[in-house]
């Protein structure tokens, strides 16, 4: 599996094996192999973890939640210092992480229109818009089952 790019790997472990969490993700992080979409000023990303499952509709493994730690002052800094983002240190969240006037805490989230569309074996299309389909999305779109709004 060396061969196969980050998402590959992800992909066929999660089909093989079920579920995974991903956790420990600082070095994959910082090394831009995988973003966050999370803030990355609120967790830690060495207690940062991704939870997949894979989608036999779409045929890859997708992210339904995550679980994390937020950061201290160290790690608030030592974080920034990666992204560069060190202006948000003047914000009134950071301001107080960083001279710890804010404790540690756990969150633990879901991404439920992910975890929808895969207890219901559906796809998302993207965004409802008024337009002319072609023959060939037609029929494609017919032969899969999707409905169009």
């Amino acid at each position: 599996m060396r061969l196969l790019s980050y998402q590959e790997r992800l992909n066929r472990y999660t089909r093989e094996n079920g579920a995974t969490i991903l956790y420990g993700l600082k070095n994959s992080i910082t090394n831009n192999t995988i973003e966050i979409s999370e803030s990355q000023d609120v967790f830690n990303w060495e207690l940062y973890a991704k939870i997949f499952v894979y989608d036999f509709v779409l045929e890859k493994a997708i992210c339904i939640g995550y679980c994390a730690a937020t950061v201290n002052c160290d790690v608030l800094k030592s974080q920034l210092a990666v992204t560069k983002e060190t202006s948000k240190l003047r914000t009134e969240y950071d301001a107080k992480v960083a001279t710890n006037d804010l404790p540690v805490t756990l969150s633990f989230g879901l991404f439920k229109s992910q975890l929808d569309l895969f207890l219901l074996e559906k796809q998302h299309i993207g965004e409802v818009i008024a337009s002319v389909w072609s023959d060939d999305f037609l029929e494609y779109v017919k032969k899969n089952g999707i409905e169009i709004l």
